[in-house]
């Protein structure tokens, strides 16, 4: 079987220059302008194969030790189950508008809330559902209400105060325990 992908690719790149040419000379003002033709011959995806971040997603939701395993290995699972090669990297590409409105109405359906403008690949949406599935698993969870002042830091009903040991503030929590407060005021006020 030829391949013709380079043979192609060059009588594309060729007919871009020739195209160049022509409009310049048509066009006298575009005579400085440079111009850039990135031309790529490449056997499109099957469409198996395009589908396979959905796919991955799918088992993401029916099966969660999916969300423990690495990208090679989900690939390889889909790879087993369409009948056709599917590259690991296909689970860190951005995903089309379809594709993201399919993954959208799957979520749905099993009612997970994904903001999928944040999680625009398959790879970002298995971190993201298996940080909800931790914080459901969560053995302590806690609600306290902690405020700053320049000399102290109050957690609930107990305060703490505020020591400056070169120069960095710190609480004393416990015989041994110190923590930055500058720290901790990022930790829990700045979250990113």
């Amino acid at each position: 079987m030829t391949d013709h992908r380079k043979a192609l690719r060059d009588a594309a790149s060729q007919a871009a220059r020739q195209a160049e040419r022509v409009y310049k000379a048509e066009n006298p003002g575009a005579a400085g302008l440079k111009v850039r033709a990135d031309v790529a011959a490449y056997k499109p995806r099957a469409k198996e194969v395009r589908d396979a971040p959905i796919k991955a997603v799918y088992l993401f939701l029916d099966d969660r030790s999916y969300l423990e395993k690495s990208n090679a290995v989900i690939a390889a699972a889909i790879s087993r189950d369409i009948g056709r090669r599917v590259p690991p990297n296909i689970l860190t590409e951005r995903l089309s508008a379809k594709q993201l409105a399919r993954i959208e109405e799957a979520l749905k359906a099993r009612k997970v809330k994904l903001d999928l403008a944040v999680c625009n690949t398959a790879s970002k949406i298995k971190k993201a559902l298996k940080g909800k599935l931790r914080a459901k698993a969560a053995t302590v969870r806690c609600s306290v209400v902690v405020t700053f002042s320049d000399d102290a830091v109050t957690v609930g009903n107990e305060s703490y105060p505020i020591q400056r040991a070169s120069g960095v503030p710190r609480i004393h929590v416990g015989k041994s325990s110190k923590l930055n407060v500058d720290v901790l005021r990022r930790f829990l006020c700045d979250p990113r």
